[in-house]
């Protein structure tokens, strides 16, 4: 703050040190000693105070003050410049949506934080393995169901985005320019997977977001750095899932695309998208673990699994006791397979089938559930056609051997003419649908089972409707498939044998082969 004293020495003008404002000070004094204007006008022209920034009727108003009470001190600001409007940061504010999730993940972290070092987190199938939350009952925390991942999907609003201003200069009291400070840019750097679009932040893909004081991004990949249990919760990600860990008892992972654990999977539910799971060590479900994948599945070892695996199978080690439906076939040279039950469409290539002991251990192949239905509808059709045929074959010659026909017999006669025209284009129909449907098995995965070391007595073996039981162990390579006219070929150490040397060919009661029965009603309606 500057000051400036005139010659009368009587009122004092005081520069604030921003140089926004100006005041006057008259001091205390005899009446006739009061400042004129003039001569606060020209002190304040002394001081360049500039014109366009006095307060309009500020200098009469102080004198008037000071003319009506001259023995006391009066002040006013009597002329003021424009402050500069600082420009505004930039910054990123998360959806209110989003923040309430960020919130439960901090609040559910917080809880297990707390319950792990009082040591009140238990770990095993039987239990919820966390103590019960104690927030209220319609807040209370489910450890499975409350993901740790706040998911997003393509479109999804993620936040606002405020851009840096400039600001505007202001004008101190002598004209002077007072520049305004600049915004500053945005400590938070917008990530992968973010687009703006008018001032909002809005999700360019489906992933996991990230969100912290220096970043925010979305990744397709979910990256788990432990194992998937109470601190992660069940997973249900759109895309690629990563666990660097395992998958513990009872908790789910489900990815839309692929799926990969570096470590044991247990008891758990899998539910995997076309882009193939693989378990880098193996899968051991104890009766409960559950499969569910539209793709591949690649794994060290499988035991006590359920489900379905609509790729192909390869195993590195062992399948034992699993109940499993393979839509792709199973490629696993190396593995041993014990007990359960494997239903493949596909051809199945393992090592070794069964083992000592006699373990029960099933393998179907090549069902044609769809094809016997369809067989028995084709059977059916021919089988009333053929006697529909019959009949009115045998109506047709009485009545062409007779003699003279009357109006009535000559009019059925024609009519059974047409009757008998109909009835062989619809058994046409049939042959050709027939034929087509096994075109179409023909173009189907061979139904062909591959044992390159051995199986065992106790093996089942299902070759569409033949059944097999295994009589002794054999050694392989073994290999067992359904030929084109529905037999069984045997190869056993690359020689063909009688497949009766090594099973036995056992009744039951299943309906025959849906292609041996397709290809008798091609060859009767012919």
């Amino acid at each position: 703050m500057t000051e400036a004293r005139p010659v009368d020495g009587r009122f004092v003008l005081t520069l604030s040190r921003d140089g926004l404002s100006c005041s006057a000070v008259i001091q205390a004094g005899p009446p006739d000693s009061v400042p004129t204007e003039m001569s606060i006008r020209a002190a304040l022209e002394e001081q360049r105070i500039d014109p366009r920034m006095l307060i309009e009727g500020a200098i009469e108003e102080l004198l008037d003050k000071a003319r009506a009470e001259p023995d006391a001190e009066h002040s006013a600001v009597i002329a003021r410049g424009t402050e500069p409007e600082h420009g505004v940061d930039a910054g990123f504010t998360l959806a209110p949506d989003l923040r309430s999730r960020f919130d439960e993940i901090k609040r559910r972290n917080d809880f297990l934080r707390a319950a792990a070092e009082r040591g009140e987190i238990t770990d095993g199938p039987s239990g919820p393995g966390v103590p019960d939350d104690p927030g209220d009952a319609a807040d209370a925390i489910d450890f499975r169901a409350v993901s740790a991942f706040v998911i997003v999907r393509k479109g999804d609003a993620i936040g606002s985005i405020r851009e840096a201003t400039d600001g505007t200069d202001g004008l101190g009291v002598n004209g002077q320019i007072i520049p305004a400070k600049k915004g500053k840019s945005s400590p938070v750097k917008i990530g992968n997977g973010i687009e703006i679009r008018a001032g909002q932040a809005v999700a360019a893909f489906d992933g996991v977001l990230t969100h912290r004081i220096d970043l925010v991004e979305i990744s397709p990949t979910l990256e788990i750095r432990d194992d998937v249990g109470y601190e992660t919760g069940n997973i249900d990600f759109p895309g690629d899932v990563v666990v660097k860990g395992g998958v513990k008892d009872l908790f789910v992972v489900k990815g839309g695309g692929a799926i990969t654990v570096h470590k044991l999977v247990e008891a758990s539910t899998i539910s995997g998208g076309p882009g193939g799971v693989v378990f880098k060590q193996g899968m051991a479900g104890r009766g409960t673990g559950r499969l569910e994948l539209d793709g591949d599945l690649d794994a060290g070892y499988l035991d006590g699994v359920g489900g379905v695996v609509r790729g192909t199978l390869r195993v590195l080690r062992e399948i034992k006791e699993c109940t499993l439906r393979v839509e792709g076939g199973i490629d696993s040279p190396d593995c041993t397979i014990q007990g359960g039950r494997i239903e493949s469409t596909g051809p199945v290539t393992l090592g070794v089938i069964g083992g000592p002991g006699g373990v029960a251990t099933e393998i179907c192949i090549g069902r044609l559930e769809h094809y016997e239905n369809l067989a028995d509808r084709a059977e059916q059709l021919a089988s009333n056609l053929a006697l529909e045929c019959e009949k009115t074959r045998t109506e047709f010659e009485s009545l062409k051997q007779s003699g003279n026909l009357t109006a009535s017999q000559a009019e059925r006669l024609t009519e059974l003419q047409y009757v008998q025209i109909s009835y062989d284009e619809l058994k046409r129909k049939i042959t050709e649908s027939c034929r087509h449907m096994l075109e179409v098995i023909d173009r189907s995965p061979p139904t062909k089972l591959s044992a390159l070391r051995a199986i065992y007595k106790g093996t089942r073996i299902q070759l569409r409707n033949t059944v097999l039981s295994i009589r002794e162990m054999v050694q392989g390579p073994i290999e067992l498939e359904i030929t084109p006219d529905g037999a069984i070929s045997c190869l056993v150490r690359n020689e063909q044998r009688p497949v009766g040397e090594i099973a036995l060919i056992e009744d039951t009661g299943e309906r025959v082969d849906p292609v041996v029965r397709l290809q008798s009603i091609s060859s009767k309606a012919a």
